[in-house]
């Protein structure tokens, strides 16, 4: 009987990492699957590597050097013959179960089209940095377009080598132009990006399935694109790629607001990133308001409401600004209710300062201290600290063309700034909206050179 599985290992320039990951698929519990290696015109020694394993089920495929990195994705739909197909790359390990578990998911769910796992985090040596990257998550079904709701309000992601897919969703004969879809839109060229956006029109052909068990290990290392790729224009682009799904695919149309809210905050968080110094804040607040405007014309009072805005929210209140939700009685109480921590943070923090209070309490026992990231909330507990009488002496960024910039007269330091500096301030303060808050302080501890630096997420000061 043929095997009804294919795995595509997909692979460029990482020896180092490969051998490892080769055993983790060949020794899955699940055996019955075909194995392709696909090689996008590497230059190191990873042909002797792939030759040492001696498989039956294993073919390898060596690409030409010039292509991008979606052309091994792509050429993994043309060469796989079997219903279900699995994507790996070439640094993560895949835990002995991890096949099993999701075969026996879709196999209990005839209309699921993709499942997806909860991972563990190691960093470039394999050491664990974060024993589960969703700890909020249990095993869950997504019905057709809920996923982009659950996105879009969380920033709930997972790596593309972490799923499963039914391979009749992705015609053979369309991808040629899926190749050139995903050029023109540059999504490939983005951290995650493409990854989120072929979730939601996966999630749109039927239901698409979560283990929260971490069935695989991520390796975050240097060698990724997270570290240059601009986190603005990544996310922009991807809601206009949403934007351009919404005639072939209601359910991602039937999510617009938060769409036409995520491009609202890319937009402002644009402008932000403009405002070096507190003297632009004038400025600042006069093209914000023209953005506001362009909002409030396209989506009525009663929509706006939504938790992918409450940080654009905070900011006009922190800027002295009025409200976009100034005729809606209590805005949150539409939300839906919800268990991970960053948006209810976030309605934690937006209800706060409209009850006259502040992120940082008087109690606060920190005065000087370093922000962790240069994103959108990094801002916000900018203006925060100023308020409080907090100093930021830094915000500590990984992205290398940011650090020449600064944050509201912060200046934007590399990580390395703590092996020298780590004794100049009294905390370091986490600013993410992921929950990545363990592997961010073995960032920090990385750093310190021993120095016992406190940590703290600013989800906590509010929760």
């Amino acid at each position: 009987m043929p095997n009804t599985l294919t795995i595509a290992l997909m692979t460029h320039n990482r020896s180092r990492y490969l051998r490892q990951t080769l055993e983790s698929v060949l020794n899955q519990t699940y055996r019955d699957f075909d194995l392709l290696v696909l090689d996008n015109g590497s230059t190191d020694d990873t042909t002797q590597v792939v030759s040492e394993c001696k498989d039956p089920r294993l073919t390898y495929i060596r690409h030409p050097p010039g292509h991008g990195p979606e052309y091994n994705g792509y050429s993994a739909l043309w060469f796989s013959r079997t219903k279900r197909l699995l994507f790996a790359h070439d640094d993560d390990i895949l835990e002995p179960t991890m096949v099993e578990k999701q075969m026996k998911m879709m196999d209990a769910h005839p209309r699921m089209v993709a499942v997806a796992t909860n991972v563990s985090l190691i960093d470039e040596d394999g050491r664990t940095t974060q024993a589960m990257q969703h700890k909020a998550m249990k095993d869950t079904v997504f019905e057709k377009g809920q996923f982009l709701d659950y996105f879009l309000r969380t920033k709930f992601i997972w790596p593309a080598s972490a799923v499963m897919v039914l391979r009749e969703i992705v015609p053979r004969d369309r991808m040629g132009k899926e190749v050139d879809k995903a050029k023109d839109m540059n999504l490939a060229q983005h951290f995650h990006a493409g990854d989120i956006h072929y979730a939601c029109l996966l999630n749109a052909k039927g239901q698409y399935g979560f283990l929260g068990e971490p069935l695989m290990r991520y390796r975050i290392h240097r060698g990724q694109d997270c570290n240059t790729s601009h986190l603005v224009q990544s996310e922009m682009d991807l809601m206009k790629a949403l934007q351009r799904a919404y005639p072939r695919e209601p359910t991602i149309r039937a999510q617009w607001v938060g769409i036409e809210g995520a491009l609202l905050r890319c937009r402002v968080y644009d402008l932000l990133m403009q405002a070096h110094e507190m003297k632009d804040i004038p400025a600042l607040k006069k093209k914000i308001s023209r953005v506001n405007r362009k909002w409030e014309a396209e989506v009525p009072p009663r929509m706006r409401a939504h938790d992918v805005i409450l940080p654009y929210e905070i900011l006009l209140h922190l800027l002295g600004m009025e409200s976009s939700l100034p005729h809606i009685t209590n805005p949150l109480s539409r939300l839906p209710h919800i268990q991970d921590p960053c948006p209810r943070a976030l309605r934690a923090w937006f209800t706060r300062l409209h009850q006259g209070g502040t992120l940082f309490s008087k109690s606060f026992p920190h005065k000087r201290i370093a922000i962790l990231g240069s994103a959108f909330v990094a801002y916000l507990l900018v203006l925060e600290a100023q308020r409080a009488g907090v100093e930021v002496v830094c915000c500590l960024e990984s992205k290398t063309y940011r650090h020449a910039d600064k944050v509201l007269d912060v200046p934007i330091v590399p990580h390395e700034w703590l092996r020298d500096h780590a004794k100049e301030i009294d905390a370091v303060l986490l600013s993410s909206e992921r929950n990545h808050e363990e592997w961010l302080e073995t960032i920090v501890r990385s750093h310190c050179g021993g120095h016992l630096l406190p940590v703290l997420s600013w989800k906590t000061m509010v929760l």
